[in-house]
């Protein structure tokens, strides 16, 4: 006797949190099951059969709270890749691999049990790109940056940090070669995800490969894999610029460069108490406040935004984690966590295949309190 699959996925394979992943199964005896119970990393899930004796588990609920533990914060925002093997970060609080079991219970007979490991990352697959072809779950390696006619795109300042993440079934070698002047780098990778960045903003970078201002088109040659990946870096001016960086849909982080910030600034009182409890003349107003809470909205704006950058905004609006890049007194770099006012962003075509981009954050600030 055995458990038969009439849907199930590869052990290889890599399934996104933000998806369902739901497994069909069913016991090949000629009884029928009383139930059947799965479980992993603790936590076991028992099932009901339905009216066929089938049985049916989604793993999204219980995944998506195991990888996301952390509330989806970037636990490298204040890097420092001053010696060369700091440069490579493998990060696990974005991939897991897990040993699922499988049981199902037969009334009067052996429980039948299978066993099987199954991939997770944080991330969000667009059901339109996986059914083009852009972005299979049976991927050995990947970029996690949108993609846009094959090709990965990112883009930050001369000065900022800047990675982008990397997945490998396995422990690889990778040669990474910039062809816009002729530089590169090669790396090893381990199983899962490696954050591999650029710079950190404290003037180091990874050695080797530099990037220039402008377009950098960097070849990734991977170990054991036929075509190479390219990964195109979009270096621009640091001066009179804001920087957003953001968990992206595939998993990894997403920079920009935006060209103008507004701020506007509101204020609210937090509540009125009325002065009723004297005479006429012994107070000097009849309401008194309570205290004031500040808002201030920060407007960023992207002009010329060409259809390749597009993706990568698109992803930002729907990001559960956004970051503005602030400098330190001491001139290193500080992440500060926004919030959008509005779940959307506002696009205005200037040219064939070009866009100006805006959207709206803020950030609160206490201010006196009774």
């Amino acid at each position: 006797m055995a458990v038969i699959f009439t849907k199930n996925y590869l052990d290889t394979d890599l399934l996104s949190t933000g998806n369902s992943w739901v497994i069909k199964f069913a016991s090949d005896s000629a009884t029928a099951p009383n139930y059947a119970r799965v479980s992993f990393l603790g936590e076991t899930f028992n099932i009901d059969p339905d009216l066929n004796g089938d049985f049916t588990f989604d793993f999204y609920t219980a995944i998506s709270n195991k990888v996301n533990a952390n509330n989806f914060n970037d636990q490298q925002n204040d890097v420092d890749i001053s010696t060369e093997s700091s440069a490579l970060l493998n990060d696990g609080t974005t991939y897991l691999k897990i040993n699922v079991s499988i049981s199902v219970f037969i009334p009067n007979l052996q429980t039948q049990i299978y066993s099987q490991e199954y991939r997770f990352k944080t991330s969000v697959l667009d059901e339109e790109v996986h059914e083009l072809g852009f972005k299979n779950i049976d991927s050995v390696v990947d970029v996690l940056l949108p993609v846009v006619d094959g090709e990965f795109y990112t883009q930050g300042t001369d000065t900022q940090p800047l990675d982008f993440s990397f997945y490998s079934q396995g422990s690889r070698s990778i040669q990474m070669y910039n062809l816009t002047n002729d530089t590169s780098k090669n790396v090893s990778v381990l199983e899962g995800i490696t954050r591999v960045f650029f710079r950190d903003g404290r003037g180091n970078s990874i050695g080797g490969l530099t990037l220039e201002e402008g377009a950098n088109r960097i070849r990734l040659t991977v170990a054991g894999i036929a075509d190479p990946l390219y990964v195109n870096v979009l270096i621009k001016s640091a001066g009179c610029t804001s920087v957003l960086k953001w968990l992206n849909l595939e998993g990894g982080f997403g920079y920009h460069v935006f060209q103008h910030k507004t701020e506007d600034y509101s204020s609210k009182t937090r509540d009125f108490i009325e002065n009723d409890y004297a005479t006429f003349d012994a107070y000097e107003s009849s309401t008194s406040s309570t205290g004031v809470d500040m808002i201030t909205f920060i407007g960023f704006t992207s002009i010329r935004v060409t259809s390749t950058e597009l993706p990568s905004l698109e992803g930002l609006i729907s990001s559960p984690k956004v970051y503005q890049l602030l400098t330190k007194s001491d001139g290193l770099p500080l992440w500060k966590e926004r919030v959008f006012k509005k779940g959307e962003m506002r696009l205005k075509q200037t040219g064939k295949n070009v866009f100006d981009f805006e959207i709206e954050t803020f950030k609160t600030k206490k201010g006196y309190r009774l």
